[in-house]
This record gives C-alpha cells, sequence and structure tokens, in this order.
C-alpha cells in the first residue's frame, strides 16, 4: 500500500465513530436507546462503555442486567457480581444481584442472602423486598409471599413488581 493510500487509511479509522467514540458520546446514545425503550439495542453501546469505563459500577450493573434479561444470564450475572464488587455497600446493586440469581433454582440460597444485606443496607429496597416475597412463593409458600408483596404494596401502591407477585 502507498503511502497516500496508507495515511488515507489512517485518517478514516481514527475519525471512525466506533474507534473515536467516547465514554460520554456513548453514554449518551445508550440513554437514547433507553429513552425510546431499545434497552436491547443499547447493549452494544453499553459494553464498548465499560469497557472504556470498567469502574463505572451503575454502568456496569445495567449492562449486567440487560445481558440476564436478554438471556445471556452468565455474562450478566459475572458483569453484576462486578458490580457488586466495587460497590458492597450500594443496596440496589445487591438486590439487583439477587434477584437474576433467584431465577436459577440452585442460586436461590445466594439471592436470599444478597437481599438480606441490601434490606441491611436500605430496609425500603423494592427489589430486594419483591426478590425475598418472590423467593417465598418460589419456595411453596405463596400464601407466606402474600403479606410481603402487601407490604410493598402499602408503601407504593404502584409497584409493578410486588403486583405481579401478588
Amino acid at each position: 500500500m502507498n503511502r497516500v493510500a496508507r495515511l488515507l487509511l489512517l485518517g478514516l479509522v481514527a475519525t471512525s465513530p466506533v474507534v473515536a467514540q467516547s465514554a460520554d458520546s456513548l453514554l449518551a446514545t445508550v440513554q437514547r436507546l433507553e429513552s425510546a425503550g431499545r434497552w436491547q439495542e443499547a447493549i452494544e453501546p453499553l459494553e464498548r462503555y465499560v469497557a472504556l469505563r470498567p469502574d463505572d459500577a451503575a454502568r456496569t450493573r445495567q449492562l449486567g442486567q440487560y445481558l440476564a434479561w436478554r438471556g445471556d444470564r452468565d455474562r450478566g450475572t459475572a458483569l453484576l457480581r462486578r458490580a457488586a464488587a466495587l460497590e458492597p455497600r450500594n443496596a440496589e446493586g445487591l438486590a439487583t444481584l439477587g434477584e437474576v440469581l433467584s431465577w436459577q433454582p440452585a442460586a436461590r440460597s445466594e439471592a436470599g442472602e444478597l437481599f438480606g444485606r441490601a434490606l441491611g443496607l436500605d430496609s425500603k429496597n423494592v427489589r430486594a423486598r419483591v426478590g425475598q416475597a418472590n423467593l417465598r412463593a418460589w419456595g411453596g409458600d405463596p400464601r407466606g409471599a402474600l403479606p410481603l408483596y402487601d407490604a410493598v404494596l402499602a408503601d407504593d401502591p404502584r409497584s409493578v413488581a410486588a403486583l405481579r407477585g401478588r
């Protein structure tokens, strides 16, 4: 390849939106897609953002949750664990990891522990409270779960998660 062609190619690569896109720009793209209800399309730019900002626990957690929702539970769980390690005192992070683990019967004991830790940090955390109710219902005690769902609904009558469980 001659020198001019090489310089042109390097110029194209350097200005390519895929290569040159900043973390802030990626985050803006993610937020725009989410606002439009297109969370699945937000995964790819969110993956690139997290690669650039691996210490951003909130976005790592968000990516983990999206991957789990999409069915990639192993990758999602790994990212949620990483986010929880980055912010071990974040109730929502612990509850989100617990929620994803609760979908796997073999991991429900760990999920229950995470919900308990989350509630120790924030006694009103809806995700953890509904998670505990779900574990009780899925464990064969649906009647015992009802007061737990009702307690969430007493605090937030519009809680979709509690209404779904109820």
